[in-house]
């Protein structure tokens, strides 16, 4: 026996009378605008098949798809999705429940009769999308639709591959980078410890040692033990004072000006043929303004022992410290034979001079790079053509107030 369980309008049909098919097995009965078609044996298990269908599937609200089956594909992006549904039966679908799933929800949402389903903000993948529909027979008729959300460029393995290879070249780029600044860097200390050794040595060469020793050695000899006592004990200080400046990196202006000073007094015990003065800017914080050790007294020592041409003529060297914006300037003067002369006329080839100084000017170079900084060392020779009476060197070193290691 069939009835509205089965499929057939709950209204009566117009006709009492049945017509068979051909073959017998089927049956047609006439209703009021329907003509419906029934085996004549009872089916052995409910035919379940899907009356509900998607018929409309609107994308960000522009985009449109009619009957799009039953897998959609769409772009990156587009994550609003409406959901456009229907039944086909014989009361409209009037006397049907709807509900939805969304990827094997455990529980059904209920739609009441909303014939539509707004799915907003979604993320990218594969969606399966459940329709139930639920009939006054308790009939349930369901209809599965699915849809795929492309992903974004950015997160599609051939990126995510790509951003893993960038990175590890950007690492493996970075790593021989820093290795090679280490190496420079290295490098750079190690030359500039070759060229603190020289101008160590250019500070406490043979010769100072052996004349200042040899002076102390006459005033003993000439019963001066007194002043013999005063200067050797000079002497071992300004010893002391080098080696200790040798270490380091930077000194005071303070301390600069110190050494200066005590070498100059130790100068004078075997040469006196020459006058110094020393200032300083007061603007110079003298405790708080470095500069590196060893730069200096070279300058002075070769216009104290090349500046004369052995006339006997009395040597005026000044050492003047200034502040010019966030740098140091130094400038060591004298008014002897002058720079150009004094390396023609070297003696014995004696080549202290000028290795003394081409090795300032590679130590403020290898400073430079190892800092940072943008100093400078200038010797000029004060001579000018046709007039004899002006001579001398001008000797100006340039240096930051501050030296930051880079």
């Amino acid at each position: 026996m069939y009835g509205y369980q089965d499929g057939l309008p709950q209204r009566k049909p117009i006709s009492r009378r049945m017509m068979l098919s051909a073959d017998g097995t089927q049956c047609f009965m006439f209703y009021q605008d329907e003509v419906i078609q029934f085996p004549i044996h009872p089916m052995h298990h409910q035919d379940l098949s899907s009356d509900l269908m998607v018929h409309n599937v609107v994308v960000n609200n522009h985009q449109s798809f009619s009957f799009p089956g039953s897998t959609l594909k769409l772009k990156p992006g587009d994550n609003n999705i409406s959901v456009f549904y229907t039944i086909v039966d014989f009361e409209g679908g009037h006397n049907y429940q709807f509900a939805y799933k969304l990827n094997d929800a455990d529980a059904w949402n209920s739609l009441g009769q909303q014939r539509h389903i707004n799915l907003s903000n979604l993320s990218s993948g594969t969606y399966t999308l459940q329709l139930s529909a639920t009939g006054k027979s308790g009939e349930q008729k369901v209809k599965t639709f699915a849809f795929v959300i492309a992903p974004p460029f950015w997160m599609k393995g051939w990126f995510i591959l790509l951003c893993i290879v960038v990175l590890l070249t950007l690492v493996y780029l970075f790593y021989k980078w820093r290795i090679a600044q280490i190496r420079k860097r290295a490098d750079l200390d190690k030359l500039l410890s070759q060229t603190e050794m020289k101008a160590l040595h250019a500070q406490m060469n043979p010769h100072f040692i052996f004349n200042s020793l040899n002076s102390i050695r006459e005033m003993i000899l000439n019963n001066e033990n007194h002043e013999a006592s005063r200067f050797l004990s000079k002497f071992a200080h300004l010893i002391r004072i080098t080696l200790d400046q040798s270490r380091q990196q930077t000194i005071s202006l303070r301390n600069s000006m110190d050494y200066i000073n005590r070498y100059v007094e130790m100068e004078k015990i075997r040469n006196s043929r020459f006058q110094f003065s020393m200032q300083a800017d007061p603007n110079l914080e003298r405790d708080e303004t470095i500069l590196p050790p060893m730069l200096i007294q070279p300058f002075i020592e070769n216009a104290i022992w090349h500046g004369t041409n052995g006339d006997g003529k009395l040597i005026d060297i000044k050492v003047d410290f200034t502040k010019q914006g966030d740098r140091i300037v130094c400038t060591i003067e004298d008014n002897g034979v002058g720079i150009d002369h004094s390396l023609k006329s070297k003696i014995n080839g004696d080549q202290h001079q000028s290795v003394g100084i081409a090795n300032i000017k590679n130590r403020i170079d290898l400073l430079n790079q190892k800092y940072g900084m943008q100093s400078s060392i200038t010797v000029k020779d004060k001579s000018e053509p046709g007039n004899r009476a002006i001579s001398g060197t001008l000797v100006t070193i340039t240096l930051p107030l501050e030296m930051t290691e880079v």
